[in-house]
């Protein structure tokens, strides 16, 4: 059978491709989210964004989300001249604005980050060095000596059925599908089922189709069992010459450790300023926005 229909078997999510390597490609996605992230606070770094106390990024942060919904209601203007500099000084603030002007003010030095809130797991780390890597193409190998781990880039083959009999877009074919083990991009917990078993080992995974499943509605709520044999684990052979050979002008890394550290640091942050957001958005009332900036945003949106 097609691998095409792979994934209209088992994905939580319908809409996502059905190509072979739609797994992979889902995790390179996720991944590259989180890339994504991690620019926008290099940028800010480099702007000095950071050297604001939490107060005023937190006055700042809340204050822009609400001039997209204010810009919005404005009236259409000529932005035929709109610069993206206009009003931002050479480190990257307003001009003649101070955020905490325009907040309630709130004891900022009693909020308390919980360390839970900016723990990165293993696997995120790991997403966040594929995308990275992605581009420079390590050599990768095929691991057949060790069990799986959370996280591992694994090579599968599977069959699904309900009561017994095979289902459409249930199965790899022989051809193969990468995946990620502990991720949640098939249905249920199939992905954490294959955790601890070995290369060449073959499994029952049984999971439940979800009690709406657009993909296939025939399943939706049904019990299904797949043969899942596990080929192989596939590696990145990543070396301190590599990282430095690759990584070191962009980024200053010079060893695979010194690239983990910064990688993980990037996701901290990133997770810090996001717990610090939802805070804002709970407990933090803007009392106005100023005018220079609802024109700005009106202006950047024509």
């Amino acid at each position: 059978m097609s691998n095409k229909k792979n994934k209209q078997g088992y994905e939580k999510k319908p809409n996502v491709s059905n190509k072979q390597n739609s797994g992979k490609k889902q995790n390179v996605k996720k991944a590259q989210e989180i890339k994504k992230a991690q620019e926008m606070k290099r940028e800010q770094r480099n702007k000095k964004i950071f050297g604001v106390s939490v107060a005023a990024c937190a006055a700042v942060i809340l204050i822009v989300s609400l001039v997209v919904i204010h810009g919005n209601n404005k009236d259409n203007s000529d932005s035929s001249a709109f610069s993206y500099s206009e009003g931002i000084d050479e480190n990257g603030f307003w001009e003649d604005i101070n955020a905490l002007d325009y907040v309630e003010i709130f004891n900022y030095q009693s909020l308390s980050i919980p360390s839970d809130a900016y723990q990165i797991s293993d696997g995120d780390l790991q997403s966040a060095i594929d995308t990275l890597l992605a581009n420079y193409a390590p050599e990768e190998k095929q691991v057949m000596d060790r069990a799986v781990a959370d996280g591992d880039k694994v090579n599968i083959d599977y069959v699904g059925s309900v009561d017994g009999v095979e289902f459409e877009g249930g199965s790899t074919g022989g051809e193969g599908a990468d995946v990620t083990a502990g991720d949640t991009d098939y249905i249920d917990d199939f992905l954490t089922q294959i955790i601890g078993h070995m290369p060449g080992e073959t499994i029952n995974v049984e999971v439940t189709f979800p009690d709406v499943y657009e993909s296939n509605p025939d399943l939706a709520g049904k019990d299904a069992v797949f043969v899942t044999t596990i080929n192989y684990i596939a590696e990145t052979v990543l070396t301190d010459e590599f990282v430095e050979e690759n990584l070191s002008g962009e980024y200053g890394w010079k060893t695979v450790r010194e690239m983990e550290d910064g990688e993980r640091e990037e996701l901290k942050k990133a997770a810090i300023e996001n717990y610090i957001k939802e805070y804002m958005q709970s407990d933090v009332t803007v009392s106005s926005v100023p005018d220079k900036l609802t024109e700005y945003q009106e202006a950047s949106m024509l």
